[in-house]
């Protein structure tokens, strides 16, 4: 018998499990389930000369495939047979076990538990008068109690039935599983217990807790719970779209969109749009995200610049988000650290205020000029604002370059993020009328350069007056007429020439002395070497060395 029926439960056991990525050819009927239920069939022989057994549980394992959805875990006659009469000698004997555990309810309920049988299904299979199969059908629940009954004629004895429907088969399996029936819009990705289904119903599950996600492109997903009890269908239609991007959000983003693209952009007209799309729950929108980076950029909010841009490439995957999360990214990566890195500025463990300013300079020596005027905002933002810092720090951003933040040196270099330990200062530059003067870098290289010339034209002139005196002395020795004239001649342009290149010495060591004077003259960044701060209890005093 077990040779009949195990083709059958091999096709059942393909056909229960999920749906696999990328499957395209289930049917609309196909049964997914999380886990099979069990179900158990045993046949017993009741009258001398019935042999078609074999082909009516064949039947009946197709019945239970077609109305399961192909959902069903098949535990066949043989494996009953053997839990139930493990020492029986022969088939007669099996069936009188058989029949005798079957009118035993505590029998019934052992076997059902023991096999973990969602449902068992005992058939009798006898004879009429005229030869006749007659068949008698009962489904027992998990519980052991009937669920469904069937009295029957099934054709001629000995004879092979072509086909067969039980209606005991339908209401019993109803009587105990869970169906879902979905009704979504095309487009729609539907999740049951986190696996994806592409059937429009779900059949033969076991009653139980069940999570329902519906996905759509241009909504939030949407979850339900269902305590899913036997026998019944829950139908899922399309839930109310909830929009990533509310409508009024977009309405104040698109307003915001205008001003930035006009020729020139209007970028503070543009902000306050933004901001107030932003409000109206526009934190999934990525082209909100990224405009507002982009404004903040232009406005030299460097530290807000990076976190909107990175907010932009964090925010949900989805098909209409994906081209800005790209120009997001491109953004970060091309404008943003491509020319600035961050610092994390600490407070210094000795300090005892936690509220003050922040003194920048530019110690290396900005040349290019976007850097120069990047650095000069920030650097008056910091100094004309009172600043809260803690042990944890503060990330600032700035140009790539050599700074000081109140006299402690640090670099500001791509891939890397120094820390740095201040004490803040009581009092801002701005406030008390005082400049912050960059941080002189040493002697400037147009005295270097000018010297150099200054010592290329003494050294001409000296070779020239040398010469001078060379024509001089053939001018002497000559011994004839023309001879004297041309050395005349070529003396007398020797020393034009070389008190030339000693009045360019002259002059460079005058312009030099100009450039000293004016580069000396202007202000140092004086280096602090005791530091006097006011404290709620006096006053601290710090020394550098």
């Amino acid at each position: 018998m077990r040779t009949l029926v195990m083709p059958l439960m091999g096709l059942l056991f393909a056909s229960s499990s999920w749906a696999e990525e990328g499957q395209s050819d289930a049917s609309p009927g196909q049964g997914l389930m999380p886990g099979r239920s069990r179900i158990g069939i045993v046949v017993v022989e009741t009258a001398k000369g019935v042999t078609n057994t074999d082909d009516f549980v064949e039947l009946l394992v197709a019945d239970i495939g077609k109305e399961s959805g192909g959902g069903a875990e098949i535990v066949g006659p043989e494996e009953l047979r053997l839990a139930i009469a493990p020492k029986a000698e022969n088939r007669k004997r099996e069936n009188a076990a058989v029949q005798k555990c079957i009118a035993t309810p505590g029998c019934v309920s052992q076997t059902i538990v023991d096999k973990d049988l969602s449902l068992l299904c005992v058939g009798f299979l006898g004879k009429t008068v005229r030869n006749e199969l007659r068949v008698l059908l009962t489904f027992y629940d998990s519980s052991g109690r009937e669920a469904a009954r069937d009295d029957f004629k099934f054709g001629k004895v000995g004879e092979q039935p072509s086909s067969g429907t039980f209606p005991s088969v339908k209401a019993a399996i109803a009587s105990i599983t869970v169906a879902f029936q979905f009704k979504l819009e095309p487009g729609s990705e539907i999740f049951l217990n986190d696996k994806q289904v592409r059937a429009e119903r779900v059949a033969f599950l076991k009653p139980d807790t069940y999570q329902v996600r519906v996905i759509r492109p241009e909504c939030r997903p949407w979850e339900q719970t269902f305590q899913a009890k036997a026998g019944e269908t829950n139908t899922v239609a399309s839930p109310p779209c909830d929009p990533w991007v509310p409508v009024k959000a977009g309405e104040l983003r698109d307003q915001c969109l205008h001003y930035t693209r006009l020729v020139p952009p209007n970028w503070q007209a543009a902000r306050p749009k933004c901001e107030e799309a932003l409000a109206a729950g526009g934190k999934e929108d990525s082209k909100l995200l990224l405009t507002l980076a982009r404004i903040a950029h232009e406005e030299l909010e460097l530290e807000k610049s990076f976190d909107y841009a990175e907010r932009a490439t964090q925010v949900t995957k989805r098909p209409s988000a994906e081209e800005d999360i790209r120009a997001a990214e491109r953004f970060t990566e091309d404008v943003l650290r491509k020319r600035y890195g961050a610092v994390i500025v600490k407070l210094d463990e000795s300090a005892k205020v936690k509220k003050g300013y922040i003194h920048l300079r530019d110690k290396g020596g900005l040349i290019n000029p976007d850097k120069k005027r990047v650095f000069g905002v920030v650097q008056a933002r910091l100094s004309a604002k009172e600043i809260a810092l803690d042990r944890e720090g503060t990330m600032f951003y700035l140009p790539f370059g050599v700074y000081k933040a109140n006299a402690v040196p640090f670099t500001v270099e791509a891939g890397k993020v120094p820390e740095v330990e201040v004490i803040l200062e009581s009092q801002s530059p701005a406030l008390a009328g005082r400049e912050t003067p960059r941080e002189k870098a040493g002697v400037p290289f147009s005295v270097w350069a000018v010297g150099g010339v200054g010592v290329a034209a003494l050294a001409t002139g000296a070779v020239l007056h040398a010469g001078a005196f060379g024509k001089a002395d053939e001018y002497m020795a000559a011994g004839t007429e023309p001879v004297a004239t041309q050395a005349k001649r070529d003396g007398e342009r020797f020393q034009t020439l070389a008190t030339a290149f000693y009045g360019l010495a002259a002059a460079s060591v005058v312009i030099d002395a100009v450039i000293l004077y004016a580069w000396w003259a202007t202000p140092k960044a004086a280096e602090e070497v005791i530091r006097i701060t006011p404290t709620p209890g006096g006053v601290t005093a710090t020394v550098r060395f």
